[in-house]
C-alpha cells in the first residue's frame, strides 16, 4: 500500500475489544480490501475465500500454506464442510475474515450479504465484527489494472455479540450487518 501511495485511516477503533475473537465481516470493492483488513485487524486473521483463489500463483500458494479456508460456492456440501472448518478455527481462538458479498462490488455500492458467515457465527456462538472499508474501489476498480493513489478508511462498527442475535434468522443477521456497514459508509454510524 505504501508503494502505491495509499494511506489507511482507522476510525472508531474503540468500538472493538483489543483482541477480537470471532468473525470480522467487511464490504468488498477492491483487491486492496485484503491488505486494508490485514492492517485494520488488531489480531492475526484467517480468510474465508472462494476456492478459485487457490489457483492464483503465489497468492494461492501463500493462502494454502497459512491455513486460509476455501469455499466451493458451487457445491453446497463442500461449502458446508468448509464453514465447519472455519467454525473449528474460530473455536480454537482465532479470528476469521469474511466478505459476505461473495465477490467485489463493481460499483463500490454494497451488494446482498450472503448468509454463510452469519450461520457460522450463530452455530459457533461467536461475535461478529463489522468493518466498513471506504475508498478502495477508487484505487483499483474491478476489471482495471490502473492503480490510483488515495486515502482509504476502515471504520470499526459496533460488534454483534451472541446474545444480540440468538433469536434471529441468518437472513435477518446478514441484513442487520449490511445495514450497520451501510450506516458507516454514509457517515451515520451511531451504533
Amino acid at each position: 500500500m505504501l508503494i502505491c501511495n495509499h494511506k489507511l485511516i482507522l476510525k472508531n477503533r474503540d468500538k472493538w475489544p483489543k483482541k477480537p475473537r470471532g468473525i470480522i465481516v467487511a464490504n468488498h470493492a477492491s483487491h486492496f480490501d485484503v491488505p486494508a483488513v490485514f492492517i485494520a485487524a488488531p489480531v492475526p486473521i484467517f480468510y474465508i475465500a472462494k476456492k478459485e483463489l487457490k489457483n492464483i500463483p503465489f497468492l494461492g500458494w501463500y493462502m494454502q500454506l497459512t491455513g486460509m479456508i476455501f469455499i466451493d460456492r458451487r457445491n453446497a456440501e463442500r461449502a458446508r464442510d468448509s464453514m465447519k472448518k472455519a467454525g473449528e478455527t474460530i473455536l480454537k481462538g482465532r479470528t476469521v475474515i469474511s466478505f459476505p458479498e461473495g465477490t467485489r462490488s463493481k460499483t463500490g455500492e454494497l451488494s446482498t450479504f450472503r448468509k454463510g458467515s452469519f450461520q457460522l457465527a450463530m452455530a459457533s456462538k461467536v461475535p461478529v465484527y463489522p468493518l466498513c472499508l471506504i475508498g478502495t474501489h477508487k484505487a483499483l476498480k474491478p476489471g482495471s489494472f490502473e492503480i490510483k493513489p488515495g486515502r482509504f478508511e476502515a471504520i470499526y462498527c459496533s460488534p454483534f455479540l451472541p446474545e444480540d442475535f440468538e433469536n434471529w434468522t441468518p437472513d435477518k443477521f446478514a441484513l442487520e450487518c449490511k445495514n450497520r456497514i451501510q450506516e458507516a459508509m454514509s457517515g451515520e454510524n451511531k451504533s
